[in-house]
């Protein structure tokens, strides 16, 4: 928990350098740091409160890849939330934000097999993990295609 409250303080300082510099992007990615931090210690509902503003936030400043990724991470708190009825939503919209933006056709499949999983309830954090895995990779190779994750084991 050392780890995290550290964490917490240079975000913090950080916030404030970017608000006094009027650097929104960096802000906005600033608070996506905090929120991830939060989501990883272990407190889902108010990291995906903050991840569904720093998604918008980012999107406005036009970087709508790390828009779809904050919103990916925020798909994963509702996961983990059991929240899942909010994810497909969540997904149409990203998916939209892509479209518009012309972005790739990877990312679109990639985006609507998560839009599709999430309204038959068969999301789990480990498929919103690859979906993001794969949206980092694919900016840099806009050529790759999309293949959803292998199905979990049977019991």
């Amino acid at each position: 928990m050392y780890e995290v409250a550290e964490a917490q303080r240079h975000f913090a300082r950080a916030l404030k350098l970017f608000g006094d510099l009027q650097v929104e992007a960096d802000r906005a990615k600033t608070e996506w740091g905090i929120a991830r931090t939060l989501l990883y210690a272990g407190k889902p509902a108010e990291a995906v409160r903050r991840l569904l503003d720093v998604s918008s936030a980012l999107e406005q400043a036009g970087l709508i890849t790390d828009a779809a990724l904050a919103g990916l991470d925020a798909a994963d708190g509702l996961v983990a939330l059991g929240r899942m009825a909010e994810v497909a939503p969540l997904a149409e919209r990203l998916f939209s934000v892509f479209k518009a933006a012309g972005m790739l056709t990877g990312a679109l499949t990639a985006l609507a097999y998560l839009r599709e999983a999430a309204g038959g309830g068969e999301l789990t954090r480990t498929a919103v993990a690859h979906v993001r895995t794969f949206l980092s990779q694919v900016e840099r190779q806009p050529h790759l295609a999309f293949e959803p994750p292998p199905p979990p084991p049977f019991c």
